[in-house]
């Protein structure tokens, strides 16, 4: 049997460039894939619903510059407003709309606007707290009445009479969601069933928003509206308001009063013309709410006062928004989780895998391509992506990616040096070989040559001691010689095998330093079934640590231990000297330094410790596992 370091040479340093670029790419691939997905889904398990409305706020703030650039003003020609103002409150001392004095002025008003022949009149104003015959008969001749609820359902107490309720044409709610900075946002529309007549009795107490009451109601007087129901139903919700900065024809309420109302005020100046009234009115959708001027607190300058926008607007603006099916939507929950998962997967794949002046790139490139593209959606496609979700994701694949690459790299740069030393370790038995090889060939024969000289001089000069001390000497060196030659290429090794190679050891040990010696073999080592690379590797760390313990340890007995655990191949060296010092094996000395690397080599642990069988000492244990030493084979 002989080692053949040359072969072993020539596989390892063909099989490090062929196998170890390809296998790394896949483990990056993958890991940053699970990366990825793992983000994702920590994203979608987490509420960020506050953060997703700031990112919607950016959008409506985006579209409003937009707008403000755009010459082209969008008037609706669908929707009239009627604005009870600070004017009409002030010379008609009506506060609410919740005793007959009021509601009679009202149904004037309401009276008056029916003669244009509007589409419907939607009235945005608090009825509760009083039922005004002309205007329960005004409702009853007109079927196109549309009241806004204020009041709960639940509680008839909160609601307007019920012959105001029963005789007007739909009912919706007067409800919309403000958001912390106080814009609305969401359209108040749910369209999962059509708003009904509601009654004294609330038979069906569904009660839609008052938006979807007039288009509900407009779609049955025209025959023209939206249907949303199919985005409802496969959960395209909610509805957003449109972006769009559109202006309403309005009229203030007490102009639009009867001329003989005002006269008896002396307000017949404030009369809006009757060609004025008709273009305002005919054909149109009337709706009638307050604007009162109100005045809150801006949290964000201590002392100042600034306009609040009234529901009146917003509702107006929703009902524009349906008429011209502009509604933004949403992405539905499963599609979205579907967005974030595909780039949480797509991006930590490819982050994994890129070199960091490309990821970088990359990742800013990804962030201002996925703002854009939620704009042009927002803008041109009428669709609200969620943005701050998939940019936690991208941001964490990122970070998580550039983890992964620098691992990878690090352990392609340990697994480079490792094949590094391993050739240097090669190389170095190789040279080892040469010089026992050159030693044993040219300098041992010279040395025999001398020393049978010295033989042939000692026969001559038989009174002169000088060639027998020659003799003697030449002696000692030729043995020093072949024992050097033994350390170099340990032949024993070669011819047969390693238990052997170790007994040797521990005989020259016995021989040379009158050292008790004990080899104990638990007959469980096929050196088969490791390496011939992993054999010597191990052959030299038992030489090293006998060695060592020949230097240092001051003991009187050695035994060297085979056995076996399972798929482990554990050698223990043990000796009844001084022992080994903590500090020693810290500071990583020559020799200990030599059997980590060495161990290192063939992925084999070893661990310094007190023997077990002898009062002081130390034990070396090296395990080598027989499955990993498959794979390095493989």
């Amino acid at each position: 049997m002989r080692l053949t370091l040359h072969r072993f040479d020539n596989s390892a340093s063909n099989g490090a460039g062929a196998n170890n670029s390809n296998p790394l790419f896949w483990q990056r691939f993958i890991w940053g894939a699970l990366a990825g997905l793992v983000s994702a889904f920590i994203v979608i398990m987490t509420p960020f619903d506050v953060l997703e409305t700031s990112m919607l706020e950016w959008q409506y703030g985006v579209a409003d510059r937009i707008n403000a650039e755009s010459t082209q003003i969008k008037i609706s020609h669908e929707v009239t407003l009627v604005k009870f103002d600070d004017n009409s409150q002030f010379h008609f001392s009506i506060t609410k709309f919740d005793n007959p004095y009021a509601q009679r002025i009202l149904a004037q008003l309401i009276e008056k606007i029916e003669r244009f022949n509007p589409v419907m009149v939607v009235v945005d104003l608090d009825l509760r707290g009083a039922t005004e015959p002309s205007l329960v008969s005004l409702m009853q001749r007109n079927r196109n009445i549309v009241l806004a609820l204020f009041g709960s359902p639940e509680d008839g107490n909160e609601l307007p009479s019920v012959d105001l309720l029963k005789h007007s044409a739909a009912t919706g709610r007067d409800q919309l969601m403000r958001e912390a900075n106080g814009v609305v946002y969401e359209l108040p529309v749910t369209y999962e069933l059509p708003p009904t007549q509601t009654h004294a009795q609330f038979a069906n107490p569904y009660v839609g928003s008052l938006a979807e009451a007039v288009i509900y109601l407009n779609k049955q007087i025209t025959g023209v509206g939206p249907d949303c129901r199919f985005l409802v139903e496969r959960g395209w919700t909610p509805f957003y308001l449109s972006p769009d900065d559109i202006h309403f024809p309005s009229v203030s309420f007490l102009s639009a009063l009867p001329i003989e109302l005002l006269k008896e005020k002396g307000l017949e100046n404030r009369a809006l013309p009757e060609s004025a009234q008709e273009k305002l009115f005919t054909d149109k959708i009337v709706m009638i709410g307050t604007v009162m001027t109100q005045m809150v607190e801006n949290p964000g300058a201590k002392g100042k006062k600034v306009e609040h926008i009234p529901n009146f607007h917003y509702q107006a603006q929703a009902v524009q928004t349906l008429l011209n099916g502009d509604q933004i939507t949403t992405l539905p929950t499963p599609l979205g989780n579907a967005l974030i998962l595909f780039l949480g997967v797509v991006f930590g794949t490819i982050f994994s895998i890129l070199k960091w002046p490309a990821r970088t790139l990359l990742f800013f490139a990804a962030l201002w391509f996925f703002l854009l593209a939620a704009t042009f959606c927002f803008e041109l496609g009428r669709v609200a992506i969620p943005l701050f979700a998939p940019l936690v994701v991208i941001s964490a694949t990122f970070i998580l990616a550039t983890f992964i690459f620098m691992d990878a790299s690090l352990r392609v740069r340990n697994r480079e040096l490792a094949e590094a030393r391993r050739s240097m370790q090669v190389r170095a038995e190789e040279e080892r070989q040469r010089i026992a090889e050159d030693l044993h060939d040219e300098t041992l024969p010279t040395l025999s040559a001398v020393a049978r000289m010295a033989d042939k001089l000692a026969g001559e000069l038989t009174d002169n001691p000088v060639p027998g001390e020659m003799r003697q000497r030449l002696d000692y060196s030729v043995a020093e010689m072949r024992r050097v030659i033994n350390d170099l290429h340990p032949s024993v090794l070669e011819t047969m095998g390693f238990k052997p190679a170790i007994e040797n050891l521990l005989a020259i040990m016995a021989s040379d330093r009158n050292i008790g010696t004990n080899f104990i073999d638990k007959d469980e080592f096929d050196e088969n079934a490791i390496s011939r690379f992993s054999i010597l590797q191990l052959y030299r760390i038992v030489q090293e640590s006998l060695n060592n313990v020949q230097k240092h340890s001051h003991a009187n007995n050695v035994e060297v231990e085979i056995s076996r655990r399972s798929d482990t191949l554990i050698i223990a060296v043990r000796d009844d000297g001084v022992g080994i010092a903590t500090k020693a094996v810290r500071s990583d000395s020559h020799g200990i330094l030599n059997i980590k690397q060495r161990a290192q080599l063939i992925g084999a642990k070893v661990d310094w410790r007190k023997p077990g069988n002898f009062s002081s000492g130390t034990e070396l244990r090296i395990e080598l596992s027989f499955e990993l030493e498959h794979r390095r084979e493989a």
